[in-house]
């Protein structure tokens, strides 16, 4: 993707002061920040019970990582190397090569660093967002358990709310990423995170996500989503996630 315009200082509010709209075509409705901080606040909150009670099951859900809070050591380093792997596909599929020195990347859902590690151990300087605090903090104690020191200092974690360009600090990335992780959140949400990825990436950055095309839920229904709780699986359709990027200027 190549950002054709430079980014916003904020999410929530134009340069001008007034909100931003954010338009999620499938919904057929259009909605500000504020009108989503219920939802994400409440998708929030299970996922920081996920990340203090089934850490590793909430990121790769199957039955090898449903260990609680304390899985084996061989698991873990099954775990971790399952993100270098993907970071190598991630690379080739971009086409850029290790070393990244010099780079900055945006991993948006990070989790507990799976895929944020694998690129700090190339070189690169890592933005690892997530909604969930105790993610991130287990994702920091790993990094530093784990990884050369200097690889470690390389990623900052940071909680992110629904304006991600204000919870970045306004920066921009050479590479914006974020795989099995905005699928849990419902249309409208990952229409506000895919438009402010756009605008976090620099002009000749590059970015590569995942989101289903399709799934049972009904991905417009705010309030069903509230009340339901739990891991969900939310999509948005292809045509719309190319009209949330080419909206701000991004192209595939």
């Amino acid at each position: 993707m190549i950002v054709l315009a430079p980014p916003p200082q904020s999410g929530m509010v134009l340069p001008n002061g007034s909100l931003r709209v954010y338009d999620v075509p499938q919904c057929g409705a259009a909605y500000t920040l504020a009108q989503l901080q219920n939802v994400f606040a409440a998708h929030a909150v299970e996922w920081n019970l996920m990340g203090r009670d089934r850490p590793w099951w909430s990121v790769l859900s199957s039955a090898q990582y449903d260990q609680g809070t304390t899985p084996s050591e061989n698991t873990i380093r099954t775990f971790y190397a399952t993100g270098r792997r993907h970071v190598s596909w991630v690379l080739a599929e971009l086409h850029l090569g290790p070393p990244l020195h010099d780079l900055r990347v945006l991993d948006v859902g990070c989790g507990l660093g799976r895929l944020a590690h694998a690129f700090a151990r190339l070189g690169a300087a890592v933005a690892c967002v997530d909604q969930s605090l105790h993610h991130l903090r287990l994702a920091k104690t790993q990094a530093y358990e784990r990884l050369a020191a200097d690889d470690a200092r390389r990623i900052e974690y940071l909680v992110t709310s629904p304006d991600l360009i204000a919870s970045v600090g306004g920066r921009r990335y050479d590479v914006v990423h974020s795989w099995i992780a905005l699928q849990h959140a419902v249309a409208p949400l990952q229409a506000v995170f895919m438009q402010q990825m756009c605008d976090v990436l620099k002009s000749s950055g590059k970015g590569l996500l995942q989101i289903p095309f399709f799934t049972p839920l009904r991905s417009c229904d705010l309030d069903r989503s509230i009340q339901k709780g739990g891991m969900q699986m939310h999509y948005t359709p292809m045509d719309d996630i190319r009209h949330a990027f080419e909206s701000r200027g991004c192209r595939g």
